[in-house]
């Protein structure tokens, strides 16, 4: 769910309800109110972004400094962006994630660094962020997390295959675990023999350090 979202955006997702209700309806005219439900959520959904936009907006407008506005500012910009189309950048990806789970009560993140890796590569490749930025950002990210109590955020782990799923976002998530010492997301390393060296290790001094996360869970068992 959280990859569609992220590639497909909300107004592609209420597209493809739109269609499938058009296909099948015509054969389970009792399917009709389910489609209307799925589009009246995926409306309220857009709703709730634009609601967060027009609130940036405001305390853009209220701000005391202007590195303050300029910060408002742009996440005013992305919040309009997200709440139609997909994230075109790690920023944008972060606010949707974000504001997607916050809409799930003490929902699962999920594998968090792969469904954002992506959008990281693109930008650090692209030279639009650096990694101390994307550092930056991704904290904000585990700050916001932090005011709910979620469980089954996941790194690492092994790809359909069986290769190891680690990546550079892997690593800066437990970063971000190590230096904030938050109790939420409750993340779990999901070990398997393959796994890189230099995340379990990051892990291992995670936990020496008083951190709590991750934990560790055998990806091969499960």
């Amino acid at each position: 769910a959280w990859e569609r979202a992220l590639t497909l955006g909300i107004d592609s997702l209420a597209a493809d309800v739109r269609h499938w209700r058009d296909v099948n309806t015509p054969k389970r005219p009792d399917a009709a109110p389910w489609y209307e439900g799925l589009l009246t959520v995926l409306g309220g959904i857009s709703a709730y972004i634009e609601a967060h936009a027009a609130a940036a907006e405001q305390a853009a407008r209220d701000a005391g400094s202007p590195q303050r506005q300029t910060e408002l500012e742009a996440i005013a910009r992305v919040c309009r962006h997200v709440a139609h189309r997909p994230p075109e950048s790690f920023q944008q990806a972060l606010q949707l994630f974000y504001l997607l789970f916050s809409l799930g009560g003490h929902d699962s993140p999920g594998p968090m660094d792969r469904t954002l890796y992506p959008f990281l590569r693109h930008d650090l490749d692209a030279g639009v962020l650096t990694r101390a930025q994307a550092q930056e950002l991704l904290d904000c990210l585990y700050l916001k997390l932090a005011d709910k109590i979620c469980y089954g955020a996941t790194l690492g782990g092994q790809l359909p295959d069986g290769s190891d799923a680690t990546n550079e976002l892997s690593l800066m998530c437990v970063d971000s675990i190590r230096r904030l010492r938050l109790l939420s997301p409750r993340t779990a390393l999901r070990w398997h023999r393959g796994i890189s060296r230099a995340l379990l290790d990051a892990t291992v001094d995670s936990i020496a350090s008083g951190a709590t996360f991750p934990a560790l869970v055998n990806d091969e068992a499960v």
